[in-house]
């Protein structure tokens, strides 16, 4: 999967688990920071069934409620 679908289906998930209190952009900029920080090679095992856990975990993240 590319980097550019990756960050827009973990912005989705992002927007999907706060209910819509994040914004869009910053949604996109925590998915982008998120694959930065995971490194290439990090990042391409985060697949489509691993982004529902990683997008909750960045929406709390975002609204203030780190899981951890």
């Amino acid at each position: 999967m590319r980097r550019t679908k990756k960050i827009d289906l973990l912005a989705e998930q992002i927007m999907f688990y706060s209910d819509g209190k994040v914004m869009q952009a910053i949604a996109v900029s925590e998915a982008e920071d998120y694959l930065r920080r995971k490194g290439p090679i990090g990042s391409f095992f985060v697949h489509e069934s691993t982004l529902s856990s990683v997008g909750k975990k960045l929406a709390m993240r975002c609204m203030g409620n780190p899981i951890c």
